[in-house]
């Protein structure tokens, strides 16, 4: 057991210094759906341009699972979007201007608190505490993705952005 636990902590640093290959999709079409579950009929949490690159943690089904902003998982039919192959850290860049990054870091910091005081008005925490929550990462997925549309930003520079908000202390 102990041979194990030592094995599996060498595994884990290494993944830790060197990175686990990372997959990711890219659109295929403009206006692709982003969904809460997968399901057509599920709800839309906001639309993809052509082209969005974002972090892939699965499939299911005809569905890519991806990662959004509020960690949660969100779905993309396979039939709107490519799993890529190649590197893509050339198609991965935030804005050079640092200032820019902070910028658009304090907005995301604002969208946040923005759905969550939305999400309270609609579901109050009191009545429902789970709803609220859910709807409040839906709402903030909606908002930073509707800000990195803006920006022309993929979403897949997300956790590039937040590591630099923390190399940064902002």
């Amino acid at each position: 057991m102990k041979k194990y636990v030592h094995c599996s902590f060498i595994v884990f640093v290494i993944a830790c210094q060197f990175g686990i290959a990372q997959e990711y999709v890219v659109t295929r079409i403009k206006h692709v759906n982003i969904r809460t579950n997968p399901s057509t009929g599920s709800f839309v949490v906001g639309q993809s341009m052509k082209g969005d690159i974002y972090e892939m943690i699965g499939e299911e089904g005809e569905w890519f699972v991806i990662k959004l902003f509020s960690e949660n998982p969100r779905y993309i039919n396979k039939c709107c979007a490519l799993k890529l192959d190649d590197p893509i850290t050339d198609r991965l860049g935030l804005p050079e201007s640092s200032e820019q990054c902070e910028s658009i870091y304090s907005s995301i910091q604002a969208l946040k608190y923005r759905a969550r005081r939305e999400a309270t008005e609609l579901i109050p925490q009191n009545v429902d505490e789970e709803l609220n929550m859910n709807m409040q990462q839906i709402l903030e997925d909606m908002h930073i993705l509707n800000l990195f549309e803006i920006y022309s930003l993929n979403p897949a520079v997300y956790p590039i952005l937040i590591e630099k908000s923390v190399q940064n202390n902002w």
